[in-house]
């Protein structure tokens, strides 16, 4: 135990893995170091003094062969500034265990352990660039926010059940987290505001429950939800969800997301049900889906992994909606799919009630079945880019409108994958523009033939057709066959 000040520009190393320790305690907490301190060869450092760290690295060293790395042990102090670091993996791993201590406006680096039936605080702003562990071998562990704090970087907070992250004495703090914060237990224990920028992902087979109490909770990041998990908002007042709309911030959901009072009328934000097992309930376990009526302009929705979605009444999309393969996307109560603005991908199957109405706006597809009538006001495009070939069926009739437009490309010989198809089980009934377009640098030969519309029946001809010149001796000849629509290359300009 040290009387008077201790600064360190050097390197400080406890070496010894003979169950000895270095042990640094000053009595007046007057601890610089703007060097190295260190364990390395197994052997440990316990600091208990508090260190003005700024410029400086406590770090935790890997061990060789067989050898375990250092341990650096932090009881009971307050480290200010610097970084922490460890090195090494399996049993060769350096460890820093955190043993009722605080951390003010530290780089963590390494993987800073909070030890079991202890708490650790954070201050200011915390550059997390590695992993902050929450032990709970047996009671668990809390990381306390004192006043507010940001947890920056590309590093984790891992949690695990029984495990804390919480206010540390008013219950006004806010934690903003810019890293990831993952596993299982209680973020914010009704005791503080969060605000996430970065990723919060449940992904333990113990619920993740987001409990903030009147400082509220702020998603501006992404929410995960790994499959056979459960990340539960609740208490607080969850921001994102106001009356039956959802806004901002990014839900991935391959497990199950609960959050009170849920019931997604409206979606202004980013959502993506994952797999026949993903679900988004309210605290009663209801469905918080069952009455999705409409995707606003800044929403995004994807159903994927093979998840089917069904709506109790009719849908409207102004935003961006895909269907992916294996996905199906149901309509109720006769109710109709319309379109009156941005995007609609359908690679498996959208099934309305009603009718498929497209009044603005662009869908694509490919491999996809839009299983009603359908019609286009707007723009259909085969394929799941603009200038890439796919395929895409209609189990019903289809009318194209004066304001519609169909693009086409043309980029080889085969049907789907190298050019546009549409294939319709019923009538069409053809008006406004056709797109044409060469793709895949494509060399074309006269009398080159392409079937790129199939139907029953058809009535009407495009008004206007684009793109038909391919050289200055070459076009496109648009045929009008009973049951097809096909281009055929011919000589001329």
């Amino acid at each position: 135990m040290g009387q008077g000040a201790l600064t360190n520009g050097g390197v400080i190393n406890a070496t010894s893995a003979n169950h000895n320790q270095l042990v640094i305690v000053y009595s007046r907490n007057l601890v610089t170091n703007t060097g190295t301190m260190e364990a390395s060869g197994g052997g440990t450092l316990n600091i208990g003094t508090n260190v003005t760290n700024t410029g400086g690295t406590i770090q935790a060293l890997a061990g060789t062969g067989t050898s375990a790395g250092g341990t650096v042990l932090l009881t009971g102090l307050t480290v200010t500034g610097g970084t922490l670091k460890t090195f090494g993996t399996g049993v060769n791993t350096g460890a820093i265990i955190s043993t009722n201590s605080t951390y003010n406006g530290i780089t963590n680096a390494g993987t800073l352990q909070v030890a079991d039936n202890t708490e650790s605080v954070l201050e200011g702003t915390v550059n997390n660039t590695g992993v902050i562990q929450l032990l709970s071998t047996s009671q668990g562990s809390s990381l306390r926010i004192s006043g507010d704090v940001t947890v920056s970087g590309g590093g984790k907070v891992t949690m695990s059940n029984n495990t804390y992250v919480w206010g540390v004495s008013t219950g006004n703090e806010v934690l903003t987290n810019q890293s990831t914060i993952q596993g299982a237990g209680n973020i914010g224990r009704d005791f503080m505001g969060l605000v996430n920028k970065g990723t919060i992902l449940a992904n333990q087979a113990t619920p993740l429950t987001i409990e903030t109490n009147s400082q509220a909770f702020n998603n501006m990041g992404i929410l995960s939800v790994a499959k056979g998990s459960i990340l539960d908002i609740t208490v607080g007042p969850f921001l994102n969800f106001s009356g039956t709309t959802l806004t901002g911030g990014t839900y991935r959901v391959t497990g199950t997301l609960q959050f009170d009072n849920a019931n997604i009328v409206t979606n202004a934000a980013n959502i993506t049900p994952t797999g026949a097992s993903s679900q988004i309930i309210d605290q009663s376990s209801r469905n918080a889906l069952a009455s999705f009526a409409t995707n606003a302009a800044p929403g995004r929705f994807t159903l994927a992994g093979n998840q089917n979605l069904n709506t109790s009444a009719g849908f409207s999309n102004a935003g961006t909606l895909s269907v992916s393969k294996g996905s199906t996307f149901t309509t109720g109560l006769g109710g109709n799919y319309t379109q009156t603005g941005g995007k609609t991908t359908v690679d498996g199957t959208l099934m309305p009630a009603g009718i498929i109405d497209i009044q603005a706006g662009s869908m694509f597809g490919t491999g996809g079945a839009l299983s009603a009538t359908v019609h286009s006001s707007g723009t259909l495009n085969l394929g799941d880019l603009v200038k890439k070939a796919g395929l895409l069926s209609i189990a019903g009739d289809y009318t194209q409108n004066a304001a519609g437009a169909l693009n086409i490309d043309i980029g080889g010989a085969t049907a789907g994958t190298q050019f546009d198809q549409l294939n319709i089980s019923g009538a069409a009934s053809l008006n406004g523009t056709l797109n044409l377009s060469l793709i895949n640098g494509f060399v074309l030969a006269i009398g080159d033939t392409f079937a790129i519309i199939n139907f029953s029946s058809r009535t009407g001809t495009f008004s206007t057709v684009n793109g038909f010149k391919i050289n200055g001796s070459e076009h496109f000849m648009v045929l009008y066959n009973p049951t097809s629509v096909s281009l055929k290359v011919v000589a001329g300009p």
